[in-house]
């Protein structure tokens, strides 16, 4: 019964995911609700599997006329065991062919490895909010709520979450002692604060829900002044919600309405962060059923984004200011690329230091050029 009943649920998944257009992660939650799944091991079974099904679709028989529950049963032969220890390795990377010729021209030699890495399952990371507690306290309490975690090498404020209970429903979480971010993400905030000295405004122009906003006002200890801005307002309104818990009050947030923000600040700022609108290649890893939507076509228009973005809002860095531009792709077309480019147009920056992240090292595929204007 209980092998009819994960089928059913999990077919329910994959059909909702690949047919509606609806995030995996919101499947899964609504899926939860709505059906009353209360059965720990099926619930388990659900969420190793469902996102097993979307990195190997296409080896499962997904985008060639396979049917839905013939893909799930296909998944379902495998043991959970073998996938909950991640000891599935791929033939062959699970893409469509027009992006496997993508990544052989982009990424040259390695194109295959970082392909691969993909069909592993992340791993999960946090970083400790430095303003409410240390590293060393932190891992204390977590472990009391049965939260297994171990430290990451060269990064004292992250931490590796191995096992145990869930994170979002421990009494640190709750408390705003920390935030769940990727290791890949958590360099790029020193990478853009590297000379700053306690002094300099600092703005996030594409701040998003602002885990990387919550980083910058942790190192600038709650001092000087950062301004969070984005084109969607609920999206800052998490950012405040975030900021509140977390204990960080030097966040100004702004809504880009208008062109007329963005003009307002030129010539104005010290630190931008631009993390770019982008492909999104850099974590198929977390977000495995997105490879279903991506098309060449929106990969242009991703790129057509990138560079207005970069043309426009690097007008705000004054003279002897810092550009920090990042992705999370892994095509260099929309990484080096597009840096080179701007460059050449605009020759009154330079290139200090970019750095290139890629799956195969464990965390999100990520990029990141420091620019500085002369």
């Amino acid at each position: 019964m209980k092998e009819k009943q994960l089928t059913n649920l999990l077919a329910a998944v994959v059909r909702q995911v690949a047919t509606e257009d609806v995030y995996l992660d919101r499947a899964l939650r609504d899926i939860f609700k709505d059906k009353k799944v209360v059965d720990p091991n099926i619930r388990r079974a659900l969420s190793l599997y469902a996102p097993f099904v979307f990195r190997n679709w296409y080896a499962l028989g997904g985008g060639s006329g396979e049917s839905i529950i013939s893909i799930v049963n296909k998944a379902l032969e495998i043991p959970v065991e073998r996938i909950d220890g991640d000891n599935v390795t791929p033939e062959s990377p699970d893409f469509p062919q027009w992006f496997i010729d993508l990544s052989k021209e982009e990424l040259g030699g390695s194109w295959e490895q970082e392909l691969i890495a993909f069909a592993s399952r992340p791993k999960r990371y946090i970083r400790t909010n430095t303003m409410k507690v240390s590293t060393r306290n932190l891992v204390d309490e977590l472990r009391q709520q049965m939260v297994v975690v171990r430290n990451v090498p060269d990064f004292p404020d992250a931490l590796e979450v191995a096992g145990g209970k869930e994170i979002f429903g421990t009494v640190p979480f709750k408390a705003g002692l920390l935030e769940v971010q990727d290791i890949s993400s958590q360099q790029v905030a020193p990478f853009l604060l590297k000379d700053y000295k306690g002094s300099g405004l600092v703005v996030d122009a594409c701040a998003g829900n602002g885990g990387k906003s919550l980083h910058i006002g942790t190192l600038m200890g709650n001092k000087g002044r950062i301004i969070s801005m984005d084109l969607y307002p609920q999206k800052l309104e998490e950012l405040k919600r975030r900021a509140l818990k977390a204990g960080i009050s030097n966040i100004e947030t702004r809504l880009i309405d208008t062109t007329k923000v963005v003009k307002r600040m030129y010539d104005k700022v010290d630190f931008l962060l631009l993390d770019v609108p982008c492909s999104g290649t850099g974590v198929f890893r977390r977000n495995p059923e997105s490879k279903l939507r991506m098309t060449p076509e929106s990969i242009e228009n991703v790129k057509q984004q990138q560079a207005d973005i970069l043309s426009r809002y690097s007008k705000m860095v004054k003279p002897g200011g810092v550009l920090v531009y990042a992705t999370c792709s892994i095509l260099n077309s929309e990484n080096r690329g597009q840096v080179d480019a701007f460059l050449s147009a605009r020759p009154e920056f330079t290139l200090e230091e970019d750095r290139a992240i890629m799956p195969s090292s464990g965390g999100d595929g990520f990029y990141m050029a420091r620019l500085r204007r002369k």
